[in-house]
């Protein structure tokens, strides 16, 4: 039974990939999800084929939002997968906003979108583990909409001792994770040498 339970974080979160990363290319409107080997390999999206919801996830008094992509065949009719775009959020309208930032980008380019205001760090360091469990940059975004953070930081504070340890954890699975090599012809869809 131990090994059991040792074996899900190693399995699932250590000795694997570090993102999962999406990929949007405005000029081939193509859309690149990666997938690990283990289940097929990146997978390659029409942005035409696409439809977007964001979805109601949680139970209780926890309640999530998630930004999901459908992939519809050409007549729209029979959808064959799905996949979801950044990572859990506490309010409907960020995953609305989130969405129409996207479909800005790949419907009238990039000059029609503010810089993001954080980008993901492939810079390993504790720091950064910690950065992302406590949710400080979501702290600090939904400060800057005028939202009252005051309960956040409480419930923050109160299981911090958790989210330390969560933290150390997310740490441990990047250092023995690895790099997301894109495929060649992907690399060179998006402009890479």
């Amino acid at each position: 039974m131990d090994i059991f339970i040792l074996n899900l974080p190693l399995k699932n979160d250590w000795f694997t990939y570090r993102h999962a990363p999406i990929r949007f290319n405005r000029r081939t409107r193509q859309v690149h999800v990666f997938y690990t080997p283990r289940f097929g390999g990146p997978r390659s999206y029409d942005w035409d084929a696409l439809t977007a919801q964001v979805l109601e996830t949680g139970r209780g008094k926890v309640t999530y939002y998630v930004l999901t992509m459908t992939a519809a065949d050409p007549s729209g009719r029979y959808y064959y997968d799905r996949f979801e775009v950044g990572n859990q959020l506490l309010h409907r309208e960020e995953g609305i906003r989130w969405w129409e930032y996207i479909r800005r980008f790949m419907e009238e380019g990039p000059d029609s979108v503010p810089d993001p205001d954080w980008t993901l760090s492939e810079r390993l360091s504790l720091r950064e583990s910690f950065v992302r469990w406590f949710a400080l940059h979501e702290l600090r975004r939904e400060r800057a909409l005028g939202l009252n953070v005051r309960p956040a930081i409480a419930r923050i504070i109160l299981i911090s001792p958790f989210l330390a340890l969560f933290s150390i954890g997310h740490f441990i699975s990047m250092l023995t994770s690895r790099h997301v090599r894109w495929p060649q012809e992907i690399r060179q869809a998006c402009g890479e040498e």
